[in-house]
């Protein structure tokens, strides 16, 4: 029994000596590392007592990091480019030549300036505008089954430079349609939120009154 006892309180001094020495080396790691990190900090603001293996390590990091800060920026500027580039849509060439806008029947004409003008396509707008201008059958405020004209429905769409361009050619500014509620471009574009082309309908020369209202007794939103 008196060996047995022995034996235990043996594994038990032991299991605390391992123990204490376990606490020592964690101690000491600590302290090492503490030591290191404040050597690279001595480093880092250019303490003269910095150690040179730890100086060159900081360098080597500084260098490193300072390529991936250039590397991150050019990606961003590459990719704002990309984006830029993407979001603007090429010019694309006019559908038909001044020539053969000039052969339609004033139907088609029509249908072909309605669908350019929603679409925002100028170029084809302006050969279609050029052949009609010496035909009284096509006329720039020709209105849709709807009572629409090609402005009215840029308008809607926010097509900005369409109406620019219709309205620089002759096109009723208050024009208003006369199958539905009496919609003018100007009640169009605000109802959809197109800020650019009420001010552009409402400013000289146009000066459109923003507070007309339609037949329902509605103005601006």
């Amino acid at each position: 029994m008196k060996k047995q006892i022995a034996l235990v309180g043996l594994i038990l001094l032991s299991t605390s000596l391992v123990g204490t020495n376990e606490l020592q080396n964690l101690k000491k790691a600590k302290q090492a590392l503490t030591t290191n990190v404040n050597g690279f900090v001595k480093c880092l603001k250019g303490d003269k007592d910095c150690d040179p293996q730890k100086k060159k390590i900081v360098r080597a990091a500084t260098a490193i990091l300072v390529s991936l800060a250039i590397i991150t920026a050019g990606a961003v500027v590459v990719w704002g480019l990309k984006k830029t580039l993407k979001s603007r849509e090429p010019i694309k060439p006019s559908l038909f030549t001044i020539e053969q806008a000039r052969e339609m029947s004033s139907g088609d004409w029509n249908d072909n300036l309605f669908t350019s003008a929603m679409k925002g396509d100028v170029p084809t707008l302006t050969n279609l505008v050029l052949a009609g201008k010496d035909d009284v059958a096509k006329n720039i405020d020709a209105a849709d089954r709807d009572g629409w004209t090609a402005l009215m429905l840029a308008s809607k769409k926010g097509k900005y430079d369409v109406v620019k361009f219709l309205l620089e050619n002759g096109a009723t500014p208050d024009v208003a349609d006369v199958v539905m509620k009496g919609f003018s471009p100007l009640m169009l574009a605000s109802d959809e939120g197109h800020v650019e082309i009420v001010k552009l309908l409402a400013q000289p020369p146009y000066n459109v009154p923003v507070d007309a209202t339609d037949r329902c007794g509605a103005g601006q939103h």
